[in-house]
Order: C-alpha cells, then sequence, then structure tokens
C-alpha cells in the first residue's frame, strides 16, 4: 500500500532490511504513533489518517492515578455526614413520623434533644420529650410548649442541633455511632487478538531507533490501538453485568450515575456552573479545581459563554492538577474560567464526537454532554486504615512477578514463541487486568445531552 511507504518516510528513521541475529517478538515491537511520543514528536502532525488515527485521548491515564491491586476487588469505606437531619417528616399534635429510606432506617432521636423544624413557611425548635420507637419520637414547642404543633406535612427536621439540662440531672445514656458505606469494585480481564497469514508477515518493516532495531506492521499496529481504546472505553462506560463469570467492573460513567450528580441539557452560563459549585459546597466538597471533559457542543458553548465574561473570570485559576504551570495547562488542550474560588479546567473529549463510538447519530441526543471531574484528592478507609487517596484511582492487577497491567504474546514461525502444530499463520495476543477505584463520587457529575 502506498501508505505504508508514507508513513514509513514521515517516521525520520532509517528503514533497514531484517537485521541478522534478531528475531522480531513482543520485546522489540513498536507502533509508529508511539515512537513519535518518544522520540520524535514534531513527527505527529505530520502523520495524517483519512478518519484520524481512531486513537482516543487518553482520558483515564490523565485524570486517574494508577496504582496496583491484588484480590479481586478493591473495597473501600466512606464516611457520611456528621450531622444527622430528617426529611418528610409529617407531624399530629406533638407526634412526629419519619418514614424510613434505604440510605436511613431510624430517626436517630434522643429524649432531652433540642431540635429544629422547617416546614418552608415557617422554623419551629422544639425539644423531645419521649421517644416511642426507631420512627416515631414525641417534641413539644420550645416557645409554646402547652401549644400542640398539630398538623405538619412533609418538614425537614436537623435532629443534631442542641440540647440543655437542669443542674444535677442526668444526661443522655445512649451516644452516637456513624456506620461507614463500603463500596466494591471488580477485576476485569480485557483481551483482543491479531492473527495473520505467515506469508503476509514477509514485510515486515524494522527501523532503527534509539532503542535499537524495532519492527512493526499496520495491522498489528491498528489492532493495538484497538485495543487501548478498548481499554479506555472500559475504564469511561463499562457497567458491570448482571450474571456471569465475566462480569466485570462498573466504569466512571456508571459508578457516577449510581453515587455522584447527575444533569441533563449542556452547560450554557455562568449561572449553570454556580449551581454545580453550590451544589458541591452542599455536599462538603472541597475542591477548588475541576475539569470538564465535552463534546463539541457543549466546548463551543463554553467559548460562547467564556467571550461574553470579563477578565476577572480568567484571573485567579488555579493550576494545581498542571503541576501549578497554567503552561501545562495550555499545552494540553484546556481552556480556564475562575467562578467564586473554584478553577474550571476545558477540555473536549472526542470520544463523544467520533461517529464510530458515542458520536453515533442515536447518541446524540440522549449521550453524554460532559463529564465534570474533580481534582486533587480526599480520604478513605482501606483495610482498616484511614489514607489519603485521588478521587479516581486506575489500578492493574500486580503481585510479586506478575504484572497485568498489559501483556502483548506474538507467536510464529519467524518469533521467538512458535505457533502450536502446523499452524501457518502468526498471532498476537494482548491482556490486560484491570479495575478503577472512585472514592467521593459525588464529587462528579455527569451531564447529558438531554434526560
Amino acid at each position: 500500500m502506498a501508505f505504508d511507504l508514507l508513513l514509513n518516510n514521515l517516521q525520520g528513521a532509517s528503514v533497514v532490511d531484517q537485521p541478522g541475529g534478531l528475531i522480531p517478538g513482543s520485546n522489540n515491537w513498536f507502533d509508529p504513533y508511539n515512537y513519535a511520543m518518544v522520540y520524535q514528536p514534531d513527527l505527529m502532525a505530520k502523520m495524517h489518517y483519512a478518519n484520524g488515527r481512531g486513537k482516543l485521548f487518553k482520558f483515564v491515564e490523565l485524570m486517574a492515578k494508577r496504582s496496583t491491586y491484588a484480590a479481586d476487588l478493591v473495597k473501600h469505606s466512606e464516611m457520611g455526614r456528621l450531622q444527622n437531619k430528617l426529611k418528610g417528616v409529617n407531624c399530629s399534635v406533638n407526634t412526629f413520623t419519619f418514614t424510613p429510606t434505604a440510605s436511613q432506617a431510624k430517626h436517630n432521636v434522643r429524649v432531652n434533644d433540642t431540635i429544629l423544624i422547617f416546614t418552608g413557611t415557617a422554623e419551629y425548635q422544639a425539644t423531645v420529650t419521649s421517644v416511642t420507637n426507631d420512627t416515631t419520637f414525641v417534641a413539644t414547642n420550645d416557645a409554646a410548649p402547652g401549644t400542640p404543633f398539630g398538623t405538619l406535612t412533609g418538614v425537614d427536621i436537623v435532629v443534631d442541633f442542641s440540647n440543655s439540662f437542669a443542674k444535677g440531672t442526668d444526661g443522655f445514656t445512649q451516644g452516637r455511632t456513624w456506620t461507614p458505606k463500603f463500596y466494591d469494585n471488580y477485576s476485569h480481564i480485557i483481551k483482543e487478538h491479531f492473527n495473520v497469514n505467515n506469508s503476509d508477515m514477509a514485510a515486515t518493516t524494522w527501523l532503527d531507533t534509539p532503542a535499537g532495531k524495532m519492527w512493526w506492521s499496520l495491522d498489528m499496529e491498528n489492532t493495538d490501538i484497538l485495543y487501548d481504546n478498548k481499554v479506555e472505553f472500559t475504564h469511561l462506560w463499562h457497567r458491570r453485568k448482571a450474571t456471569g463469570e465475566n462480569r466485570g467492573m462498573d466504569g466512571l460513567v456508571p459508578t457516577i450515575e449510581k453515587r455522584g450528580n447527575v444533569a441533563n441539557g449542556y452547560i450554557e452560563t455562568i449561572e449553570d456552573l454556580t449551581d454545580i459549585i453550590w451544589r458541591m459546597k452542599r455536599q462538603g466538597i472541597m475542591v477548588k479545581e475541576f475539569t470538564i471533559w465535552g463534546d463539541y457542543t457543549q466546548m463551543t458553548k463554553f467559548r460562547n459563554m467564556c467571550a461574553g465574561v470579563n477578565a476577572h473570570y480568567a484571573s485567579g485559576v488555579n493550576y494545581g492538577m498542571f503541576n501549578n504551570k497554567k503552561d501545562n495547562a495550555i499545552a494540553l488542550g484546556f481552556n480556564s474560567i475562575y467562578i467564586d474560588g473554584i478553577s474550571f479546567h476545558f477540555q473536549e473529549l472526542e470520544i463523544l464526537n467520533d461517529p464510530t463510538m458515542l458520536g453515533t447519530e442515536k447518541a446524540l441526543t440522549t449521550g453524554i454532554a460532559c463529564l465534570i471531574i474533580p481534582g486533587g484528592g480526599t480520604t478513605a478507609t482501606i483495610d482498616g486504615v484511614s489514607t489519603s487517596v485521588p478521587y479516581l484511582a486506575v489500578k492493574h492487577r500486580a503481585y510479586g512477578a506478575t504484572n497485568r497491567l498489559r501483556t502483548v504474546i506474538i507467536k510464529g514461525d519467524n518469533y521467538a514463541d512458535k505457533q502450536d502444530g502446523n499452524k501457518d499463520i502468526t498471532t498476537a495476543d494482548f491482556k490486560s487486568e484491570q479495575t478503577q477505584q472512585v472514592v467521593g463520587a459525588n464529587a462528579f457529575t455527569v451531564v447529558r445531552r438531554t434526560a
């Protein structure tokens, strides 16, 4: 193919015949994309493909911290809120009834607790006089103990407000306990396979590189890129299967939609971003930087939004996640804006535009408009120890000499590893075992184009 000649010429390295004494194999195979990334980055701009190279931008590698795990799953726990609040409580006279929820089975009210009651139009302070059971208690109005509350519907109650005791009286006999929530994610094995007739491998191309003589083939390279894309896709979108031995992991988007924030419609105004900030503040999120990864339409709306604001929104931006260097953010294609003490960095996510991926026509209506990712880290309990962790960690399975980050095994007549029997083919098997850990999913947001 003429394409092969063009790519070799642009490589900028000498093309040589198969060198004597070297056998092509997994240890000396490379692809031109990664060669240029390492040795000649100026060549990147010269490599042209009719529909793009198809290689996904490494969102996961840029946003996540990489680490290892050894078991079939990763587990961590997160502590909920300190303060106890009840929602949707009904009152008849002075008897309050709480409806249990999946996250809160008991009201946890004690006799002599001073509570705040919000009806939406009025506020009351009351003292708990008796507890009937885990869902019902009696409280009287502190301003007028002899006047019943009557009928109240769907009120909010701040339980941990205050209390007061007379001199010489006994205090509480029940203390508070806080139970953390445990979250799991599971090991996920991803594979890909390449095979070609040995006769067609005669055109193997060798190049002199600073790392020695290395070989490549176009179809092998395409398979390699396809495999990497599947790994990236899995970390972003895979949903753990309901049954089977190959259920795999939950990717980032399904995890956020289960435990984080979900929005519909494009972000178009500064007020939309302040809504996000307000949500984070209400959830106790102390993050000062967020990256927003959007499709082309979302990026256009960001550009129009930023064009209409004054310089104040561009000053004061925090570049901590880029090693405190604005140039690093710009080099990676990020634009930034500063609102109410929070820095937002915008970047286009090409996977949302590609018509063979999430830009397919039927996905343009309900698909992802953008992902909002927190910068920095937080704390979680792992193996019983409170540990500082990143919000998003990509993990590969490893223990001792075993490392399952990424393996490529090449077999064929001309390679170090031979095929079994009389198979006249060359094969390459790609394999990886990975998972991810999202801590504090309520700091993340998935924004869909429409509901």
